[in-house]
């Protein structure tokens, strides 16, 4: 799982060792990064379980016809009817309740958009097309478009903040 994971930020490694060291660099390199490989662990391991609690689903609700054609054999027969029933309605409950797909899809989402943000600022387009400034480097205080290119904070369950359209006009300008 570690290779996996290492993978979603490698392709940004050769962008990083042309930066010069300072807060951009450690941001992304100690902040983006770890979120982005959390993000692809945690989607990766959703989607490992929604995958094999609903096949094993479809599974015990295919064999509970066949196993019906022999319900004149016996009690054990009919037992093992209601146990295969029980077992597929189960699943279904843990596998809704748990949220394994939604939360798969989320995490997933929220590694392609910091990989968006990434690509965005090392090839300077949108809304880090500004000519002079570095604005991973702006006082996130004080610029406000700062505030929502870079995120602090993206928790499951929280929707993922909106794609900035174009530069803000009023915003200070951060030069060094």
């Amino acid at each position: 799982m570690k290779e996996a994971t290492e993978k979603v930020t490698d392709q940004f490694l050769p962008y990083l060792a042309r930066m010069q060291d300072g807060p951009a660099k450690d941001y992304i390199k100690y902040r983006l990064f770890d979120q982005m490989q959390w993000y692809e662990k945690e989607s990766a391991e959703k989607q490992r379980r929604f995958k094999a609690l609903s096949l094993a689903a479809i599974v015990i609700n295919a064999v509970i016809p066949v196993v019906t054609l022999l319900s004149e054999y016996g009690v054990a027969v009919r037992i093992g009817i209601a146990a295969f029933s029980a077992a597929a309605g189960v699943i279904g409950t843990v596998v809704n309740l748990c949220r394994y797909q939604d939360l798969w899809v989320q995490y997933r989402a929220g590694c392609e958009y910091l990989k968006g943000i990434l690509y965005r600022y090392f090839m300077r387009i949108g809304e880090f097309s500004s000519d002079a400034e570095d604005p991973a480097q702006c006082d996130r205080s004080s610029n406000p478009s700062a505030r929502t290119i870079f995120p602090t904070k993206m928790e499951h369950g929280t929707p993922l903040p909106p794609k900035a359209t174009k530069k803000p006009t009023a915003t200070p300008r951060c030069r060094s």
